[in-house]
């Protein structure tokens, strides 16, 4: 009887600041899902007007919550509803909210990235490629369906704690005649940058509602990081935001200058949703030879999406953010063409990355560790760059973090490779520090550290390589 477990002692297994916070969500949740069947289409404030006349019964009756979060979740699992909850921290108080909780920082502004037409990108051979916005038509047929539309643009948020050179130039540019020149002092471009994906299962969220900790970063950083809002399922499926965000990433590196960086080191991060990306990003770099990250950071990454048991998993059975219904509404809603013409290939690639299966379709077996890097050939996983995953022992999808680590080791990938595993902490814990709660902001803290030695040692890198001297 899955109600007892979000009941009176849920979250029992949480330190205690954490226990509490978490029995607000699940409570929010609950009295959410109360009001959104009848007023899904008022505006937001109205809905949690009425979630909360529900969420004071729910607190009053913590039993009758727990059976409300069980008929939402894993008997009538709705994906138009899960959005709908996890975009209420897009909404303009809590996005004004993150500003106020995060570092102050200098520059904080939205990008648009035009991607009507293809990038022309060097390729380390000395030739050039072409990288393109949406997957081909083909591809559009098959993975999202004949009626799908693709987009032609995606939005990026800049964030920098000091403003630098070359930011101002493409302010100007995009702004109109009411351009009011920046009256602070225009610092020296930063050899650095950091790209980031944000999480939120594929389907909802952006990088307003991660900027709290991204304006931290920023701080502790002193470079700036460019935050991608790739495009979000269902209504955009698997490949689409494989496509954008190669794209965003590629598009970065060819405008880094109106980013304030020389590029010179740059690093993937992501969290969750966005550190699948992050991985992908870097795979798919590898395959176009085009120049990679320095380094790829991952915060509870999702590397393997298939509905298949392991030990973590058994953990959605109760989980606050990502309950066993959740985590099918995501992947089926990002995945769901693709896990079911591959069901098989991919359980046979997870027990053996090597096995003997889509060899006659190498397009296709590309797809499939686009999807799941965890299941990338070993020849692509071999060149990976320098990479780093914070896990949390009480997330679902730790074993993903474990057996990624535990492939790269089996190829001689020890000393640039780390995992740490944050002991109770459930997964998304990196938009809960907030709460005060000391281990997540240690966990962050030690990302942090990981990143400046990533950019460190990436620039280091480029500074003594053949090509750069003969470039100098």
């Amino acid at each position: 009887e899955l109600s007892v477990l979000y009941g009176d002692k849920h979250g029992y297994q949480y330190p205690p600041r954490l226990r509490q916070f978490l029995r607000v969500v699940i409570l929010a949740a609950a009295s959410y899902s109360k009001t959104y069947a009848k007023h899904q289409n008022d505006h937001p404030v109205t809905q949690l007007a009425h979630a909360y006349f529900h969420g004071v019964r729910f607190l009053m009756k913590p039993e009758q919550k727990g059976e409300r979060v069980v008929q939402q979740y894993h008997v009538n699992a709705d994906i138009d509803f899960l959005k709908s909850f996890w975009s209420l921290t897009d909404l303009p108080v809590a996005t004004q909210f993150n500003a106020v909780v995060g570092a102050s920082v200098e520059v904080c502004r939205v990008i648009t990235i035009d991607g009507s037409s293809p990038l022309v990108m060097d390729t380390m051979d000395g030739k050039t490629t072409e990288v393109h916005f949406c997957p081909s038509a083909e591809e559009c047929k098959v993975y999202c369906g004949e009626n799908y539309t693709p987009a032609t643009t995606v939005t990026a948020r800049l964030i920098s704690y000091r403003a630098l050179k070359g930011q101002e130039e493409a302010r100007k540019a995009e702004s109109s005649s009411s351009f009011q020149p920046w009256k602070k002092k225009v610092n020296p471009t930063s050899p650095y940058l950091i790209v980031h994906f944000h999480g939120g299962g594929f389907v909802a969220q952006s990088s307003a509602s991660h900027e709290a900790y991204l304006r931290d970063w920023a701080k502790a950083l002193t470079c700036p990081i460019l935050s991608i809002d790739y495009g979000l399922a269902p209504e955009h499926p698997f490949p689409v935001g494989v496509c954008q965000s190669f794209y965003a990433y590629c598009w970065a590196l060819k405008h880094a200058e109106e980013l304030g960086s020389s590029a010179k080191s740059v690093i993937c991060v992501g969290d969750s949703a966005g550190g699948n990306l992050a991985s992908v990003v870097t795979i798919r770099a590898l395959e176009e030879r085009v120049q990679g990250p320095a380094g790829v950071v991952m915060l509870y990454p999702a590397l393997f999406l298939q509905l298949c048991p392991s030990p973590s998993r058994f953990i959605s059975l109760m989980d606050p953010l990502l309950p066993i219904g959740s985590l099918q509404l995501c992947l089926g809603a990002y995945c769901e063409r693709v896990m079911e013409q591959y069901h098989s290939e991919v359980v046979a690639l997870h027990k053996d990355p090597l096995a003997d299966v889509l060899d006659s379709d190498p397009a296709a077996r590309r797809r499939l560790h686009h999807k799941s890097p965890l299941i990338a050939p070993d020849e692509l996983l071999a060149k990976f760059p320098a990479c780093a995953i914070m896990a949390s022992e009480l997330d679902p999808l730790l074993d993903d973090s474990i057996m990624f680590v535990r492939r790269m080791r089996s190829l001689q990938r020890v000393a640039d490779v780390k995992l740490k595993v944050s002991t109770l902490l459930p997964h998304g814990w990196l938009n809960m520090y907030f709460v005060g709660d000391k281990r997540s902001l240690q966990a962050s803290n030690e990302a942090v550290c990981w990143m400046k030695q990533m950019l460190a040692n990436g620039l280091a890198d480029r500074s003594s390589s053949p090509m750069s001297n003969d470039a100098n």
